[in-house]
């Protein structure tokens, strides 16, 4: 019954039957801890636990599961382990699980890891929860090892398996192991015919610009859900085929009911294939059905239509959605501030970003990537470099290859040409052809072509198959009023 009471969310009751017992049990416990943990109270949960512990109550396996789903914070669930230790219950297969899914939201995964590789008898849904931690983290290369030893370990894959395998060959924009698991994993074991693997596969094929590949998924599907219509539409988007996604956006059978769920991710799809390709006719088509349908307040539609229209040229009908919108997320402010920033209105945007807030949105990276592009453009020297001082400062978003291109770009358009050189130590190897054309283009109009090719030389010696700089060098031996030497 106190079980039950715990479940249900009623605390109250749990609560009088608890201290209504001479001599609670591990279980009762148990309940409790729970029960507070589900009620919202995390705090309470972990001061039971530890009353437990005071009492001499010889904690079990579900106990200390109970306590580490109430753990927030790293220090808390660093206090179970040892505790769990002390008691000699960490080796504890349901409890070494417990400790792996704490670190991993605690986003340690080298912790998660190392005591993942030290539980013994791991099963299917052990490993699956490892390599999906470590996709969903950005440690895709790291997902797929763990793939491989799985196989290694004789547990075979299930379709979530190759779920979160698919994910991190997407994230990696890897087309010949994401065939390969399709091929060698997949086919022939009856895991390709589930729909979620499928749309998996389409998704993956679109974003590696696979579309050959993602169109052969979708056609030999037999039973395709509105997802496998949106991410087919979405991989035709992605792609610039605003054709294609315009057919599969008018063959989606629920096009014709006003489900909102059903088709809110195909507006955006084809709202993002209409700002792909400056469709600004069909976009508006668009615009005018969304309304029609009441999508319109919407914010994930709204920020679509924003970020269309920027795409489009048309940043006031773009500023009309903006301003007309119930409420509005970082990603429908980034998207005004792209539409401002891409048209040449450097000083809108500017202006835009204390209002962003001031309305308690939180800006990314990618909202300091547009607005130091948008001083660039405009020459605003100061401005950018403000805003980079808040960037780092005020809201400790860390110098990345976006912003360190960017400051190049502004440095060096400003003719601040030595400072511009010395950014290029915060730029990573794979972005370097990007900032040497940024550099390239700054030497050009300030006439120091002897800097543009010390930075195309470094470029080379780090990545000899690098193309931008082998033009741009032979660029430089024809124009003879730029100081080479």
């Amino acid at each position: 019954m106190l079980a039950a009471f715990a479940r249900s969310g009623d605390l109250d009751s749990a609560k009088q039957m608890f201290d209504a017992m001479p001599e609670p049990g591990v279980p009762a416990w148990n309940s409790m801890i729970a029960a507070h943990f589900h009620s919202g109270d995390s705090i309470a949960a972990l001061r039971f636990f530890q009353r437990m512990m005071a009492e001499g109550i010889r904690p079990n396996p579900r106990s200390f599961v109970a306590a580490l789903d109430a753990c927030s914070r790293l220090e808390e669930g660093d206090f179970i382990h040892e505790l769990a230790i002390a008691v000699g219950l960490a080796s504890d297969a349901i409890v070494g699980f417990s400790l792996v899914g704490f670190y991993r939201r605690c986003h340690r995964l080298d912790l998660a890891r190392k005591l993942f590789d030290e539980m013994p008898g791991r099963d299917v849904i052990a490993w699956n929860a490892m390599i999906s931690a470590n996709a969903q983290s950005g440690r895709s290369d790291q997902a797929l090892e763990l793939l491989l030893l799985m196989d290694l370990d004789g547990v075979h894959p299930n379709s979530v398996t190759f779920l979160s395998a698919l994910e991190a060959c997407t994230n990696l924009s890897d087309a010949s192991r994401g065939s390969k698991l399709h091929t060698e994993g997949m086919l022939g074991s009856g895991i390709e015919n589930s729909r979620k693997v499928s749309n998996a596969l389409i998704n993956m094929y679109g974003k590696c610009r696979e579309l050959g590949r993602a169109k052969a998924v979708f056609d030999g599907m037999s039973d395709r859900d509105t997802v496998s219509w949106t991410t087919m539409l979405a991989s035709f988007a992605e792609n610039g085929d605003l054709e294609q996604a315009s057919r599969a956006f008018d063959r989606i059978p629920e096009r014709q009911c006003v489900a909102f769920n059903s088709m809110l991710a195909a507006f955006v799809g084809i709202l993002d294939a209409c700002a792909c390709c400056g469709a600004l006719t069909e976009g508006r088509s668009i615009h005018q059905e969304a309304v029609l349908r009441g999508f319109q307040d919407d914010v994930t539609i709204g920020s679509a239509l924003v970020n269309m229209y920027g795409k489009c040229g048309q940043v006031g009908p773009g500023r009309e959605v903006f301003d007309g919108m119930p409420w509005r997320n970082s990603i429908t402010w980034n998207a005004m501030l792209t539409a401002y920033a891409q048209n040449g209105h450097s000083a809108e945007a500017l202006e835009l970003f204390p209002v962003m807030i001031l309305d308690g949105a939180e800006p990314s990276e990618v909202t300091f990537i547009t607005l130091l592009s948008a001083c660039a453009q405009a020459g605003l020297l100061q401005d950018g470099l403000r805003v980079f001082a808040l960037m780092e400062r005020d809201f400790g978003v860390a110098r990345g290859a976006g912003n360190a291109v960017c400051l190049v770009d502004l440095l060096g358009r400003a003719g601040r040409l030595e400072a511009a050189e010395e950014m290029f130590a915060w730029v990573p190897v794979e972005e370097r052809d990007t900032a040497w054309t940024a550099l390239w283009g700054s030497c050009k109009i300030h006439g120091d072509g002897g800097r543009g090719v010390r930075a195309a030389e470094s470029v080379l010696a780090l990545d000899p198959v690098a193309s931008t700089p082998y033009s741009l060098l032979t660029e430089a031996l024809v124009m003879p009023h730029l100081e080479i030497y």
